[in-house]
């Protein structure tokens, strides 16, 4: 079951998500920020939902603080706003969605399954590669052990990537780390379209997430491939030495 944590002085707005949530998500509810931050930090929760003012700067430093988390800058916040809540600067107020008091009724339970679909839907990308990074790894493993699914996880890296990148240079470097992410990705799919991952660590690090009877075939065709490929980076007198 998904989790909310609601934030909200308005008694009204707690006890209306209570009853509106209680069996659809696990609810949580505070009548401060300060107070919920423990909660969040420790439940890592699907959702905040937060009764603010635009002017509640302290409320709002808060919030920008608990965004700037790298563990929660993709926690998705839904902010009720009053109906007339005067200008907003957008960039300053830490939230991916908003709802004002008047729709609150007829609205807050559709904002809300779109916010955690939003959510779900981001993929926190490696900019070398264009592959997902940690979170959505966390995310994958989690979510099939969460299934009691059975599966291999393979964990690939570069051996002598250092004294590489340091005869080489960052830019050559680079370039074999993107050709290594595609050379990945593209014999994981191939052999196995549907409910495999790839994934970027970091660095040279990479993982991929398969069917328990593919992994050691697609273990070897991908190492098979990139002994084919990596002499390419070398110079001249490099290969002749081997």
């Amino acid at each position: 079951m998904k989790s909310i944590v609601v934030i909200s002085k308005d008694i009204i707005i707690l006890k209306t998500l209570e009853v509106v949530f209680k069996s659809l998500y696990k609810t949580a509810v505070f009548n401060n920020i300060q107070f919920a931050l423990d909660y969040i930090y420790n439940s890592m929760p699907d959702l905040v939902i937060i009764d603010i003012n635009t002017d509640d700067s302290a409320s709002i430093n808060i919030l920008s603080n608990l965004k700037e988390d790298p563990i929660f800058y993709q926690l998705p916040v839904l902010a009720v706003l009053s109906d007339q809540p005067g200008p907003i600067t957008w960039d300053f107020l830490p939230v991916e969605d908003y709802i004002h008091k008047a729709d609150f009724e007829r609205d807050m339970l559709t904002r809300v399954k779109l916010s955690i679909i939003r959510a779900e839907r981001v993929v926190e990308i490696n900019p070398l590669t264009k592959l997902p990074g940690n979170i959505s790894i966390n995310r994958q493993i989690q979510a099939r052990l969460d299934k009691n699914e059975v599966f291999a996880l393979a964990y690939a890296d570069l051996d002598h990537f250092k004294p590489f990148n340091d005869k080489y240079g960052f830019s050559r470097g680079d370039e074999v780390i993107r050709i290594t992410g595609r050379l990945v990705l593209n014999i994981v799919k191939n052999k196995q379209h549907k409910n495999s991952f790839v994934g970027h660590i970091g660095g040279d690090d990479f993982i991929f997430i398969m069917d328990l009877n593919l992994i050691e075939e697609t273990s070897i065709e991908i190492i098979d491939n990139f002994d084919r490929i990596i002499s390419t980076f070398y110079d001249n007198d490099d290969r002749v030495r081997g």
